[in-house]
């Protein structure tokens, strides 16, 4: 079959490997017997290049299949397969930790390891101190399931917080919490001319007004109307112009939740829910200091709510959100402004109302709300929804527990109970250790994932579970 392509011209095939076996063993048997390789390979149909490599690999070893041998330029590969699949396994589960490497670093690693090891490699390694594009895109391909991915930032306290013990706790109902919307939306990318350096795009202010809006939901599906905090003295109606049905405005100098605000958020809850002590709700929020007031707390009480504190710095995987609704909400709050400004050129936003209503209306679906309660394990509960690999980025901070007897030669952590018998300190959490509820299941849970790898390969990148 020809293959054509629009024109009609022939495409050239490949027809690499496409060889007989019984063809290339008789070419070979043919060649051994005095014949050329040319001749050879035109009597029995192979390619007489490929019929010189595997004959120069079949005479060393003569029992081999010739299926076997392996193509194209193998040969010239500086790492063995065993050695690539060290490498690669420590590449990623360095990444899972949050301690990825680049591209240049892979290739700094690559050639350390080819040093510790006496490989040789080629000359241009030696001069750079650094392993070559053309290995790494070979191994990127070597290995699919590498990529080169564009990481977001996570501090030490969200990585060392995000931990096993930390996230085992009750149910939650409701979510609450903060997000800033200005009135100068975060641009994004638009068709321009190509090759102009600097392409602009008109906005209201120079650096616009926050307006802190407040969003409720609940594990059901259910979404509270919000609360907006205007950075004003008093508050007028006239700021909700547009706004989501039911919408509660309030007026604050800065703009932000304090105390003072809060409970008229809690008031606004108990008016939506109808909540009292014989039908109870709860809420679930981060640890803002307004959250926790004695006056929000008795309030609360009296009216059948229960406030939960998520663990500090984990509300980017705990907090259903964080995980799935603030995303798209800024998003459609973005367009729902950009739509608005490209209608009105000439014209400044300072009631962004209407924005929140559009963004409420398109991200606060039911599907994103019990798929965030579902992601974060809360509704329907599961104690099982984050794996071990999820806590993997917190254990570069784990600290052994001074009071536990510690075995360095052993993947996990034996302490003794108080009845004699040893038992896993992964179990419950320790009080000894400092940060509370923080279990220190100590770098030497991950030693035998780096020993193979550490045990040849003591460069700068080796610092991790060592």
């Amino acid at each position: 079959m020809t293959l054509q392509n629009r024109n009609g011209a022939q495409l050239q095939t490949q027809n690499r490997g496409k060889f007989g076996e019984g063809n290339m063993k008789a070419a070979i048997e043919a060649v051994k017997g005095g014949l050329s390789f040319r001749i050879a390979a035109e009597r029995f149909n192979v390619k007489h290049q490929t019929l010189y490599k595997k004959y120069k690999e079949y005479k060393d070893s003569p029992d081999i299949n010739l299926k076997d041998l392996k193509k194209g330029f193998v040969s010239r590969r500086i790492f063995t397969d065993e050695q690539e699949t060290i490498s690669a396994e420590y590449v990623l589960t360095v990444a899972q930790m949050g301690l990825g490497l680049s591209v240049e670093q892979t290739c700094e690693l690559a050639y350390e390891f080819a040093v510790i090891n006496k490989i040789e490699v080629p000359k241009n390694w030696k001069n750079d101190e650094c392993g070559g594009r053309d290995w790494f895109r070979c191994f990127l391909r070597r290995h699919p399931n590498l990529s080169i991915r564009k990481p977001e930032a996570c501090s030490i306290a969200r990585a060392s917080s995000f931990n096993k013990a930390n996230m085992d706790n009750g149910s939650r109902v409701f979510n609450l919490d903060e997000c800033g919307t200005t009135t100068v939306a975060c641009l994004g990318k638009i068709v321009a001319p190509k090759g102009q350096k600097q392409v602009y795009q008109s906005t209201s202010q120079e650096r616009g007004t926050l307006v802190t809006t407040c969003l409720i939901v609940g594990a059901l599906g259910q979404v509270i109307p919000p609360v907006m905090l205007f950075p004003r003295k008093n508050f007028k109606n006239n700021m909700t112009i547009g706004a989501y049905p039911g919408t509660l405005g309030l007026a604050c100098e800065s703009g932000w939740m304090n105390a003072e605000l809060f409970p008229k958020v809690l008031q606004h809850i108990v008016k939506h829910t109808a909540c009292t002590k014989e039908n109870p709700l709860v809420v679930l929020c981060d640890n803002l200091e307004a959250h926790i007031t004695l006056e929000a707390i008795e309030y609360a009480r009296e009216n059948g709510i229960t406030i939960l504190t998520l663990v500090p710095h984990t509300t980017h995987r705990s907090q259903p959100l964080d995980v799935s609704i603030m995303g798209p909400f800024k998003r459609a709050y973005e367009n729902a402004m950009c739509i608005w400004k490209r209608a009105h050129p000439h014209q400044c936003c300072t009631i962004m109302a209407q924005f929140v209503c559009t963004a409420v209306g398109k991200a606060l679906t039911p599907a994103n709300i019990t798929a965030g309660f579902k992601k974060t394990g809360i509704m329907p509960f599961d104690r099982t929804v984050f794996k071990e690999l999820d806590f993997m980025p917190s254990n570069i901070t784990d600290r052994p527990n001074p009071e536990a007897s510690e075995d360095m030669n052993s993947d996990v952590l034996i302490t003794e109970g108080d009845n004699g018998n040893t038992q896993n300190a992964l179990a419950k959490p320790s009080a000894s250790v400092s940060t509370p509820g923080f279990v220190s299941t100590g770098p030497y849970k991950y030693n035998s994932m780096f020993r193979s790898m550490t045990s040849i390969y003591k460069g700068p990148y080796a610092f991790i579970g060592v």
